[in-house]
């Protein structure tokens, strides 16, 4: 069975070339209803937690004012039967996961706080990977990663192919 609201192949571009306005404004996040998904299917408690909320987007001119560890704020609280209280942070991709330099920093800190996971919903291969915030951080470190820029904003993010991702891939389409 098909993952609902798959958008069609080819039909849309990777979020690098977007403006901040079209990364944003009237977008379903396919990644983090993917990951809630899962989540119920796990009968895991869950809670959204961060400011990723497209509903009741915070202006820009207003957000860029903010610290970026409160930018960096992680999608999602749970309970997980192994590691208790753990953040997640949610993230779409096609076909390597990006991920701001500046973000993992401020997830290092999130991190001190509670076990940092991010999930990633490739709508490439269908599939959500769900991995400790310590492997694209070993990626980066060991050069598996290429850097690059957003093109509106300057902002240097890390471009992590997915067959690093593979041994932490949660579903994919039946």
């Amino acid at each position: 069975m098909p993952f609902p609201m798959m958008p069609e192949k080819g039909k849309f571009k990777s979020d690098a070339y977007k403006t901040y306005k079209q990364r944003n404004d009237n977008r379903i996040d396919l990644a983090q209803k993917m990951l809630e998904k899962h989540l119920q299917n796990k009968n895991y408690w869950f809670q959204r937690f961060g400011w990723d909320e497209k509903d009741k987007r915070i202006p820009y001119v207003i957000w860029n004012e903010f610290p970026d560890f409160i930018k960096s704020m992680p999608d999602t609280v749970i309970i997980h039967p192994q590691f208790g209280f753990c953040f997640i942070e949610s993230k779409g991709c096609r076909e390597y996961l990006g991920i701001k330099e500046v973000d993992i920093s401020q997830y290092v800190e999130w991190n001190k706080i509670a076990p940092l996971f991010l999930s990633i919903f490739s709508t490439i291969k269908e599939a959500l990977y769900i991995v400790p915030l310590a492997l694209p951080i070993s990626l980066i470190e060991d050069g598996k990663a290429e850097k690059d820029k957003y093109h509106d904003n300057d902002k240097v993010y890390f471009k992590i192919p997915l067959k690093y991702l593979e041994n932490y891939e949660q579903r994919r389409k039946q």
